[in-house]
């Protein structure tokens, strides 16, 4: 988990509420628990958040950002390496990614029931898929249609959240890494994309 000492006090608590929603999924986000992790009292929680329901929604967004941004900070050299890059960050052992797309995971399985947390999931979807499409577009060797590349995106999209939720049930990293490879090989010689 991230050095919660070294974060501002709203910081410390959607970090928090992250841990939370991690370990127990949103149901066990309660004030009390984030005062405790984030050692801070109950009030300031409050004076901080008015109300608990702003706190997944903040946090999601929160969680776009720590998963997704990396990835844009990179220059790729071809389809297969862009791809590669996401399986790996996507399916990495390491315990601070595992405990963000565990919450992230949670809070998108949350969304079907929650309609706030739906509206959010979906503007952070358009906004992923953009940055996929973007990557893709910018890489593509050969002429594919727009619309193509569209469908391409929400494919890896889907699989990848597929894919992801497998690896953070069982906890086999091969087994992720395995699949993951041979979607993103059959998808580039399916598409001729390198």
């Amino acid at each position: 988990m991230v050095n919660l000492n070294s974060l501002s006090t709203s910081d410390k608590i959607l970090y928090a509420a992250m841990e939370i929603i991690s370990q127990e999924g949103l149901k066990g986000l309660t004030a009390s628990k984030l005062a405790k992790i984030a050692n801070i009292s109950k009030s300031t929680v409050f004076h901080y958040y008015k109300s608990m329901d702003d706190i997944p929604a903040l946090v999601l967004k929160t969680l776009y950002s720590e998963i997704f941004s990396p990835l844009e900070q990179v220059n790729y050299n071809s389809v297969y390496d862009y791809l590669n890059t996401v399986g790996l960050t996507s399916f990495s052992k390491d315990e601070q990614q595992r405990l963000l797309y565990k919450a992230f995971l949670s809070l998108y399985q949350e969304s079907m029931h929650n309609l706030h947390l739906k509206e959010i999931v979906n503007i952070c979807s358009k906004e992923f898929a953009l940055v996929i499409y973007t990557q893709l577009r910018a890489l593509i060797k050969g002429t594919i249609e727009d619309s193509q590349v569209k469908n391409i995106t929400q494919l890896i999209f889907m699989t990848l959240d597929g894919i992801c939720l497998h690896y953070l049930i069982n906890g086999n990293q091969q087994e992720a890494l395995t699949s993951w490879e041979l979607f993103i090989t059959a998808l580039i010689k399916h598409y001729n994309l390198d």
